[in-house]
């Protein structure tokens, strides 16, 4: 309901700056916004997909109908980034645009940061958890919520806990299933060996990831995790699903390992296989680094971004 006066509000401040550029990110300030920045008559319009509002577990209406917002709002749009390939490929199928019409941008942080994390953080991370120097830490940093794979990582983890008793899991981030998972966590016996760390303020994250030994990502749905590049750039190893945009990122020579989504015994499998070869995993994940520092720094994103500004000013004569 509170649509269309936010639509309205970005119109009436879209004809008060008068900008060259409106860029958007996420589905519903994209919608909005794109509608908003054509009807006031901005040059050019750039849309960042990083993750689609659609998903084949949806209801049907809701599947559809965001799917026609996103169709119309392409056509408001003078180019669309996407974050991952996987984007591009699930965008055309779904009728939004040709697959070679999108940009593919990586979204890029401070990869330094994450390289060298304060060490006595780090220390303090691992207390707080009750992690001592033997102790294994699997992490995973993500919302408690729907579709994020923290139930199969229990279920994994608590099978894993039998090979090693030195494994710890910490979950990192906070949400609605919060009390769910912290009850499953009882029934399997492993309370003991679970740490819920809540939220971290973002200047903390790269001594978070310095803290784990192996971070595991389980979703079912994700444009391109953020949580992939950081931790390679922490030197930590990944296993995940392989939904989406993560084969872009995660792969053997970059330390980290790839599972079909729902595969429990493989997941299981992998934890306990990391534990017995982490040395060789963590030698990987450093090499994962470079990759990383190629791809995802923040130069990088903002040179592509300006280039991509630049090439669509030129079209449009600005």
């Amino acid at each position: 309901l509170c649509d269309p006066v936010a639509y309205w509000k970005l119109v009436r401040f879209f004809k008060d700056h008068a900008p060259d550029i409106v860029h958007t990110h996420s589905s519903k300030a994209g919608i909005l916004g794109r509608f908003a920045a054509r009807a006031a008559g901005v040059p050019i319009v750039v849309h960042t997909i990083r993750g689609l509002p659609f998903h084949p577990s949806q209801n049907v209406a809701v599947r559809r109908l965001y799917i026609a917002c996103e169709r119309a709002a392409a056509r408001k749009t003078d180019k669309i980034v996407v974050v991952s390939h996987a984007m591009a490929v699930q965008a055309a199928r779904a009728g939004i645009g040709p697959v070679d019409s999108f940009r593919r941008i990586f979204s890029g942080f401070d990869v330094d940061a994450f390289a060298n994390p304060d060490p006595q953080l780090r220390q303090a991370f691992r207390r707080q958890w009750g992690a001592d120097d033997r102790s294994i830490v699997v992490g995973k940093v993500a919302r408690l919520f729907h579709l994020k794979g923290h139930a199969d990582l229990i279920e994994a983890f608590s099978k894993a806990c039998r090979a090693d008793e030195r494994l710890r899991l910490v979950f990192v981030g906070d949400g609605v299933l919060a009390d769910p998972l912290r009850k499953q966590c009882h029934e399997r016996g492993i309370a003991d060996r679970v740490y819920f760390q809540g939220l971290v303020p973002p200047g903390r994250m790269p001594a978070v990831y310095g803290a784990l030994d192996v971070l595991a990502h389980c979703s079912l749905r994700e444009g391109l995790a953020r949580v992939f590049p950081q931790a390679l750039a922490a030197g930590t190893p990944v296993v995940a699903y392989n939904t989406d945009g993560a084969d872009e990122v995660v792969a053997e020579q970059t330390g980290g390992t790839l599972i079909p989504p729902g595969d429990m015994k493989a997941l299981t499998a992998r934890l306990i296989g990391l534990i017995e070869n982490l040395e060789e995993r963590r030698s990987a994940a450093l090499r994962g680094r470079e990759f990383v520092k190629k791809h995802f720094g923040l130069r990088t994103m903002i040179k592509a971004l300006n280039k991509l500004y630049l090439e669509l000013a030129d079209a449009k004569g600005l």
